[in-house]
């Protein structure tokens, strides 16, 4: 059996994200924006708090072999609490919805939006982890239109779920709008293979949104030079409420100690919702193996 326990993100405001602290502009000329973005890096006060605060979230001596269940339960309030701290780009997105699957595991936190690829539909799926291991986490889900009927779905593998970082996987609804929810066919939660890597990104968005799309070149690396395998990187534009307004992905390739790995994302859409573009969030979920 293994203990697990929430993070204590909530009580240490050193820990709150601070990345992305620039916008784009709505037209964006060549770049001259450049961003850092910190991911999932757990600060000492982070670390220090956690063992407190976990006896008053959640403090579950169940496996973490843990099937889903198709009743969604809403999130506990102390829960909420934390997931609102996460000191990731979690935060940065405006989350239609977001509820426990796991009944015995509640702070594995399925969260929820449309987006826009290209001219086609999405919904933007993302699982949180905020227990202070990480997970191996697996899980199919289908998306639904107003109607109930299935639009489309995605498989969800994360081996190496960081503690306190998020998945994210895209459904592709093609030319039909989502409702929003999502139909889950299967899910397990088991530990984690091997061992979560935080990480960084330094990047600049260029471009003009009359061209159809804006590129997002970055340099990612392991925040304390581990070196790591590889990694789908998620990039996403948001509008000023949070909201997705375009998604891009690339595959980071295994990268060696304190080595980097540079790279462009561009993001397509229609010129009139790229030039909306606030703000960047990024997801990825790098990792060493034992």
């Amino acid at each position: 059996m293994k203990k697990l326990s929430v993070l204590a993100i909530a009580l240490a405001a050193t820990c709150m994200f601070s990345g992305c602290g620039k916008e784009t502009k709505q037209n964006v000329q060549p770049a001259e924006e450049t961003y850092k973005n910190t991911e999932s890096e757990t600060s000492e006060e982070c670390a220090a708090a956690q063992e407190e605060f976990s006896e008053e979230v959640v403090d579950t001596e169940e496996s973490i072999d843990d099937e889903w269940t198709d009743e969604a339960s809403e999130l506990d309030e102390e829960v909420a609490s934390v997931l609102a701290n996460v000191d990731t780009d979690y935060n940065s997105v405006y989350w239609g919805t977001s509820y426990s699957i796991f009944e015995d595991l509640p702070g594995v936190v399925v969260s929820i939006t449309p987006c826009m690829q290209k001219d086609q539909y999405g919904l933007l799926v993302a699982i949180t982890n905020l227990y202070s291991d990480d997970i191996w986490f697996n899980g199919s889900a289908v998306a639904l239109d107003e109607d109930g009927n299935q639009i489309g779905e995605t498989y969800i593998y994360e081996p190496n779920l960081g503690s306190g970082n998020t998945a994210v996987e895209v459904i592709d609804c093609g030319q039909t709008m989502p409702d929003g929810r999502v139909q889950w066919t299967e899910g397990q939660t088991m530990e984690a293979s091997g061992t979560y890597v935080p990480w960084e990104t330094d990047y600049s968005v260029s471009g003009n949104p009359e061209d159809g799309y804006l590129s997002v070149d970055y340099s990612f690396y392991a925040s304390d030079g581990t070196p790591c395998t590889g990694s789908t990187l998620t990039v996403c534009l948001l509008d000023e409420d949070g909201l997705v307004i375009g998604v891009g992905t690339e595959f980071i390739e295994k990268i060696g100690e304190n080595e980097k790995y540079d790279g462009t994302v561009k993001v397509y859409g229609d010129k009139d919702i790229l030039s909306l573009t606030k703000g960047v969030a990024m997801f990825a979920n790098p990792y060493t193996m034992e």
